[in-house]
């Protein structure tokens, strides 16, 4: 198959889209275009990341303050008993596990095992996430497709993948 019989069927999905947006109103323009040309949203939706080498009190107001200007964060607080920083997160935000225990790390803390609430694509065992340039590989049973999950994440190791343990 030459290179124009492989864009054929983009070709065909493009006239069928403008066929429709023709049909419809601006705001069912809007819509279908949007959903045809934009992926499914996917992110966190909550943090909740064990923290060691704290001494004081003052120690946990510089995390709170340090992950609360995060781009994308609602609320953040630091549970001084637990030695945890909780997260709550925006819909549709761009924030990143990875963003989230470098910035602990620039702070001069350790970020240890993390709990979390994510939202995005299963397939074969796998958690992708738009914004994430880390891979979830979800241990336990979830049937594929766009899930809410929520497990545990080990503290960073190297290579391209987080193991998620649903709970």
């Amino acid at each position: 198959m030459g290179q124009l019989g492989k864009l054929q069927p983009i070709v065909n999905r493009l006239r069928r889209d403008v066929t429709l947006l023709h049909k419809f109103g601006s705001a069912m323009r809007i819509a279908l275009l949007l959903a045809t040309i934009l992926p499914a949203a996917a992110q966190l939706q909550s943090v909740e990341i064990r923290v060691s080498g704290l001494d004081c009190a003052s120690c946990a107001e510089s995390i709170d303050r340090k992950l609360s200007r995060m781009r994308g964060v609602e609320s953040a607080s630091f549970n001084t008993v637990k030695s945890t920083a909780i997260l709550k997160l925006k819909p549709e935000n761009t924030v990143t596990l990875t963003a989230i225990r470098d910035a602990l790390k620039a702070l001069g803390y350790t970020p240890e095992e993390a709990s979390i609430l994510v939202r995005g694509e299963l397939r074969d065992g796998v958690l992708s996430m738009k914004h994430q340039e880390r891979a979830f590989v979800v241990e336990g049973d979830s049937a594929p497709g766009t899930v809410t999950l929520s497990g545990a994440v080990a503290a960073a190791q190297a290579g391209d993948t987080d193991r998620l343990r649903l709970k």
